[in-house]
């Protein structure tokens, strides 16, 4: 418990730099969306109505509580701009901290859960990102001299060359992970996280994500049946360090919190919708770590989902609103946003390929060969990443899952709508700390001695009883 207590810490002094970056000018109100927002508002004057109807800027949207977050701002602050702009930060903060909550059921390893969450706060805050990607980087570098060092060994030891390449690759492609740049420009998250009052639609819905996602992790890892291993010579011991868990009678509470968290979550922004996908690959994942996951509480989320839709069909007014016929978006660019998630590198090598065909002197030019080491590296770091499938899978999935829908939408994988990847960043940060993770056990690997072979057994053993 000690050991969380400080992860928590870290995490929270990681916070201190969103509500830093808070924005305290009074142009935060005068921002066309948040102006009519706060208008419409204040000419209904009645907060709950907004569960019976279309949300403040009658664009189709079905959106209660972050309205009502604009309510208590008004309530609380009136025309006073800081005051929204801090509810914003703390809204952020909140993330991040359920995030840490998440991650601590999900791993129940306080360093990675307290690196990701800080990695996921340093993002929010435009704060230290790109200096922690310099130092991954710099950590591949020493695998490439590690790799340069063995080749010059007699004789050559080839498996452990191989494996400095592979760590280096591997740390080279987690630092561009770390640094955000392979799914969306995240220096621009602050800027619409912080900056801009009406992505708290985005923040409300995270916040009862995470809550929903963190409340079933906790049921599932305390009070699901533990899949026994084959107990072998070769077994750990228990240690003064191994946790014992014992199920409670209330952990279905747990469960209960998870499908109320749920329903807010629908009611606050539209991505919500992935958020049932997202605990069925919750449960998925513990399952492989050894978890007998109980799917019956998957028909709870679904079923939210569905009375969402219902509600949505009874309250909205039909059809699509010129906002959203805008918005909305068919075609390959789809696909090319949905690829930069999923595979990062491999558009550019493609088109880097592609240029090939206007002529061979383009081997000339250094941009093939970047994009080259960039694909060999995306591929090097998805084939290492089996040394710790369950962690890094979870996270690479679970941040394509969550930003699926948005994939449609205008504006998406740019700054203006960096809002879109908040709740798949925040997955996005397990991933990237579980790459650094791997990259630094291979470079382990490669630069520790050679095993060391024991003698082959005699058959039958010196002094053992005659068989018949």
């Amino acid at each position: 418990m000690k050991k969380w207590g400080i992860g928590f810490i870290i995490v929270l002094l990681f916070c201190i730099p969103i509500f830093l970056h808070r924005e305290t000018s009074q142009q935060l109100l005068k921002d066309t969306d948040t102006h009519t927002l706060v208008e419409a508002i204040r000419a209904r004057n009645a907060p709950l109505s907004w569960f019976t109807g279309d949300w403040p800027l009658q664009n189709h949207f079905y959106r209660p509580l972050p309205t009502l977050a604009f309510e208590l701002d008004n309530y609380l602050y009136k025309d006073n701009a800081p005051g929204y702009g801090a509810t914003n930060a703390l809204l952020a903060i909140a993330c991040v901290l359920l995030l840490f909550w998440f991650l601590r059921e999900f791993t129940n390893n306080p360093v990675l859960s307290s690196v990701s969450s800080c990695l996921f706060a340093c993002w929010v805050s435009g704060s230290w990102f790109w200096q922690a990607s310099a130092v991954v980087q710099y950590g591949s570098y020493v695998g490439l001299l590690v790799a340069l060092y063995l080749l010059f060994q007699k004789p050559i030891p080839w498996p452990k060359v191989r494996v400095a390449v592979a760590a280096f690759l591997t740390l080279f492609f987690a630092s561009s992970e770390v640094f955000g740049a392979t799914v969306s420009p995240v220096e621009a998250l602050s800027q619409n996280m912080i900056a801009w009052l009406p992505s708290r639609t985005v923040s409300v819905m995270v916040v009862f994500a995470l809550l929903a996602m963190a409340s079933y992790a906790r049921y599932e890892r305390v009070s699901a049946v533990k899949i026994q291993k084959e107990i072998t010579p070769l077994t750990p011991p228990a240690t003064k360090g191994t946790a014992i868990t014992k199920a409670t009678k209330t952990a279905w509470l747990w469960a209960v919190v998870a499908v109320i968290g749920t329903a807010l979550a629908f009611c606050s922004y539209e991505q919500a919708v992935m958020l049932p996908a997202a605990l069925l690959g919750v449960a998925i994942a513990m399952r492989l770590q050894g978890y007998k996951s109980r799917w019956g509480w998957q028909a709870a989320f679904w079923l939210c989902l569905v009375g969402y839709m219902l509600v949505r069909k009874e309250l909205l007014p039909p059809g699509n609103s010129d906002y959203q016929k805008q918005t909305l978006r068919f075609g390959p660019g789809v696909l090319l946003t949905l690829e930069r998630y999923a595979f990062p590198y491999l558009a550019g090598f493609w088109e880097s390929i592609g240029t090939l065909s206007t002529g061979l002197a383009l081997l000339l030019m250094s941009d093939i060969y970047v994009s080259g080491l960039f694909f060999i590296a995306n591929v090097t770091a998805y084939v290492e990443s089996r040394r710790r499938f369950v962690l890094a899978f979870t996270g690479w999935s679970l941040s394509i899952i969550t930003f699926l829908p948005m994939a449609w939408l205008r504006g998406a994988g740019t700054p203006s709508f960096e809002y879109y990847n908040f709740w798949p960043l925040a997955f996005r940060s397990l991933f990237a700390v579980v790459l650094c993770w791997i990259g630094v056990d291979l470079l382990v690997i490669a630069v520790s001695p050679p095993e060391l072979k024991a003698p082959a057994r005699l058959n039958p053993a010196p002094g053992s009883l005659p068989r018949p």
